[in-house]
């Protein structure tokens, strides 16, 4: 079995999740070499969220944060900073493009005495 239910640890971090609610629960996952805290009010699977190193004082904060009842909350945090995100890339992408416009600007102006326009030559834009 990859998962062992942890009943009590350091701090009693368990207890203090189950206090919480009563249906979470504590494990860690073998395969994974991590804690990971269960639902058991979750339709289809018990999973939560996983625990990076340690169980500590972080574990019951963010047990507290993704309570359902603060699931509206969650998703509008999640999507305004998914806005952040996006808005930010169009930004770095905008100014990539004005950074080469700028080169391209100032290699033309160095470069334009070099052509030679008495021939009336034809030039194509592509």
């Amino acid at each position: 079995m990859k998962l062992k239910k942890i009943d009590d640890k350091l701090f009693c971090i368990s207890r203090r999740i189950k206090a919480i609610d009563r249906r979470y629960f504590v494990c860690f996952n073998k395969a994974l070499n991590r804690f990971e805290v269960h639902f058991m009010g979750q339709k289809n699977n018990t999973y939560s969220f996983s625990v990076d190193g340690k169980l500590d004082g972080y574990v019951l904060k963010k047990t507290h944060l993704t309570q359902t009842k603060n699931a509206k909350k969650l998703f509008k945090q999640i999507e305004e900073n998914n806005k952040k995100l996006e808005e930010q890339k169009n930004k770095d992408q905008l100014d990539r493009h004005m950074s080469d416009f700028k080169l391209m600007i100032d290699f033309a102006n160095r470069h334009a005495s070099d052509v030679d326009f008495g021939n009336n030559q034809k030039f194509l834009w592509f």
